[in-house]
């Protein structure tokens, strides 16, 4: 079976300027997870990331740790496959 994937590429095409520009703001977060004098910036990321799942629909959460915060999104009544993230913010 092969899916049809023209109003995947279709969306990309027409978002791909504000998603890039998107991209782009959370990557000039300086979250170095490894240099404590960071942790604020880590934790900003944090939330960049909970508000832009929030803002496709899904519930998201930052959770403290000993570390630093998790974030855990839930979409969809939890149906379909599961995406991890891990370390990226």
């Amino acid at each position: 079976m092969v899916a049809d994937t023209s109003a995947v590429l279709r969306w990309i095409d027409a978002h791909f300027d504000d998603s890039v520009a998107r991209l782009r703001d959370f990557l000039r977060i300086p979250s170095v997870g490894a240099d404590p004098a960071h942790d604020a910036d880590t934790r900003r990321a944090a939330e960049w990331l909970a508000s832009e799942l929030r803002g496709i629909g899904i519930e998201a959460s930052l959770h403290d740790t000993a570390g630093h915060p998790m974030v855990v999104g839930r979409a969809a009544e939890g149906r379909g496959p599961r995406i991890l993230y891990y370390g990226h913010y």
